[in-house]
């Protein structure tokens, strides 16, 4: 990998580590997904700077056992692992890290289908990982289009 490339990988992961802290004050379920993205972070995202594949596989060990077997707790660090580890792959995605599109699908593949279930709107769970909400949001409404195309 060019050294140029290896910079821009590790500026957008420092970014992304940077903003990455927990919204006090908020809902406390959210306030659990929020602890949860930060485990996710300090778990998995060194990972992310040379393989997309091997952090989907980390992030995807912190996400079992299924959602049905969880309480409602274990349920919001699960979409808050979900929502941090679908940031974290666009984040490299937009950078060129080979695999990254296709982690962040299915991470967003995950974590859509618990976000609604719990009734969480998307500015809320945006606000947990604290950045361009408007834009992540917009992105997020982009790949969706694609995850719905895929199938």
């Amino acid at each position: 990998m060019g050294i140029t490339r290896h910079r821009s990988l590790r500026a957008a992961a420092l970014l992304l580590a940077a903003v990455c802290l927990p919204v006090f004050g908020a809902d406390p379920d959210l306030e659990q997904s929020a602890r949860a993205s930060l485990a996710a972070r300090d778990r998995c995202q060194m990972r992310m700077h040379e393989d997309a594949v091997e952090f989907q596989h980390c992030a995807d060990a912190l996400l079992s056992p299924a959602p049905a077997a969880m309480n409602r707790a274990q349920r919001y660090a699960r979409l808050g692992t979900a929502y941090y580890a679908w940031l974290a792959a666009t984040s490299a995605a937009k950078n060129g890290l080979p695999k990254a599109q296709e982690a962040a699908l299915h991470f967003l593949a995950i974590f859509r289908p618990l976000q609604r279930q719990l009734g969480v709107p998307d500015e809320p769970l945006c606000a947990t990982i604290p950045g361009d909400c408007p834009s992540r949001i917009a992105r997020l409404k982009i790949m969706e289009q694609q995850l719905t195309g895929r199938r």
